[in-house]
């Protein structure tokens, strides 16, 4: 057998502990990779259902939403509805119209008629034709 000197001996048990403990960091990194990398794709499915679950549970309340809101209009509508079925009820029974409500309206030749004699046309001290002025200035013809 080859005998070794104490420094080669302490030398090689040096290099055994260096080469053990890169050995050891190298096999831990590598270990830690792999179990994160299952980890990961083990994960993607259970992402890709929490998305898709997401969006399902978005898409019904977007319609829950849409559908509270259509309620509400037609409750509203059914609302007015009877209130204008209420209205129309009371205008037709309600045949208490009188003769005035019933006359034409009048024409100007009817008020003009029937306006008090003071501001009739005919008994008027100046006929309005002779206070007309064509050759009057803007400022004259205003009101």
């Amino acid at each position: 057998m080859v005998q070794l000197s104490t420094v080669h001996f302490f030398s090689i048990i040096v290099v055994t502990f260096v080469l053990e403990d890169d050995i050891a960091n190298s096999t831990s990194k590598t270990l830690a990779d792999t179990i994160a990398a299952k980890a990961l794709n083990n994960l993607k499915p259970i992402t890709t259902k929490l998305v898709a679950a997401a969006s399902f549970i978005t898409a019904t309340n977007t319609q829950q939403a849409e559908t509270t809101l259509i309620l509400e209009v037609s409750s509203h509508l059914a609302t007015l509805t009877a209130s204008l079925s209420d209205l129309s009820t009371k205008l037709t029974t309600n045949s208490t119209l009188t003769a005035n409500a019933l006359s034409p309206c009048p024409t100007w030749a009817s008020i003009v008629s029937s306006s008090p004699p003071a501001y009739h046309l005919s008994t008027h001290p100046t006929p309005l034709l002779a206070l007309y002025d064509p050759t009057a200035s803007d400022q004259r013809a205003q009101v």
